[in-house]
C-alpha cells in the first residue's frame, strides 16, 4: 500500500488516513494528482513537496518544536540537474524504570509551558485524519495510517489532528517509513527518489536547559536522569530536480536509473 491521490473534493478514500490538501504541499497542485499522472511521478511530487514543507515549518529557529530539527542542502547532479538532500533528526526518551520510549514531554511549569509539541495542521494547514470511505474535503493526498503505524504505536483511533494537538509521533513515524520504503529510483523503477537512508538510534547526553531548575525547556525531571537516556535517530532523503533553462522552471526528475 502507499499514497492514495485526489484531484477534488467528494471522491471516497479507501483507506484510514491522513488527508494533506495539494495547496498545503510545496510546489503541487491539483491536476498533477489527476488519474492519468503516473503513479510514479504523483508520489516524487508528493514527498518532494512534503519535505519541502517540512523544512519550510521545522527549520526556523523561531517554530518551536522538542525534539526535532531539519536541514536541507542542495547539489549539482548533472547537465541543468540539482539533488536536494533533507535530513530530519528526532529524539525520543528512554525510561529504563518504566520500559518504555516517548517523545518529550513538554515543560509543565516555567515560561515555556506547553512549548514544543506541534500538530500536523501547523505544518500542512488544512491537514485531517479521514475514515475509510470519507469525502475528500479537496484535492490532495491520503497518506494511509497503516504506513505510519509500522513506526509507531499510535494508531487511527488515537490520532486527532487540530490546532493544539501533539502529533510529533505521526511525523516521526512517517519519516522513518519514507526513509525505509520509499520508492527508490531503479533500472526498472522510475522515481526521484535518489537516496533514502535511516540511521541506528544513539545515546545523546541530555541537555542541562531539560531539566533546569528555573524555566526548563522539557518536562523532564532531574530526579529522573539515572534512569532515562535520549535516543536520536535521523532520516535522509534526496530528491533530484531537472532544469528547464529556456522556460525558466524546475520539476522533478523521476526517471530510471
Amino acid at each position: 500500500m502507499s499514497f492514495e491521490y485526489y484531484d477534488a473534493s467528494g471522491l471516497a478514500v479507501g483507506a484510514d488516513g491522513v488527508f494533506i490538501p495539494a495547496a498545503s504541499l510545496t510546489g503541487v497542485s491539483a491536476s498533477e494528482f489527476a488519474a492519468i499522472q503516473p503513479a510514479h511521478l504523483k508520489f516524487s511530487k508528493t514527498i518532494l513537496g512534503m519535505l519541502e514543507k517540512i523544512y519550510a515549518v521545522l527549520n526556523p529557529t523561531a517554530f518551536a518544536k522538542l525534539g526535532f530539527a531539519v536541514t536541507k542542502s542542495t547539489n549539482a547532479s548533472g547537465l541543468d540537474r540539482l539533488t536536494n538532500t533533507f535530513s530530519l533528526t528526532f529524539q525520543k526518551v528512554a525510561n529504563e524504570k518504566t520500559n518504555s520510549i516517548t517523545q518529550i514531554p513538554v515543560p509543565t511549569t516555567g515560561v515555556n509551558t506547553g512549548v514544543g509539541d506541534f500538530s500536523l495542521v501547523d505544518i500542512f494547514p488544512s491537514a485531517t485524519k479521514l475514515a475509510s470511505g470519507a469525502n475528500t474535503p479537496s484535492a490532495g493526498v491520503l497518506i494511509p495510517t497503516s504506513l505510519v503505524a509500522e513506526y509507531t504505536s499510535l494508531t487511527h483511533a488515537g490520532l486527532t489532528i487540530s490546532g493544539s494537538s501533539d502529533n510529533r509521533d505521526w511525523l516521526a513515524g512517517f519519516m522513518l517509513w519514507v526513509g525505509n520504503s520509499a520508492t527508490i529510483r531503479g533500472a526498472s523503477q522510475a522515481s526521484a527518489i535518489t537516496a533514502r537512508s535511516v540511521s541506528s538510534a544513539s545515546a545523546t547526553i541530555i541537555p542541562a536547559q531539560f531539566v533546569q531548575t528555573t524555566d526548563p525547556t522539557s518536562g523532564l525531571l532531574a530526579a529522573d536522569l539515572p534512569v532515562l537516556s535520549l535516543l536520536q535517530r535521523v532520516v535522509s532523503v534526496s530528491v533530484e530536480l531537472e532544469l528547464n533553462p529556456s522556460a525558466q522552471t524546475f520539476d522533478v526528475r523521476s526517471a530510471t536509473a
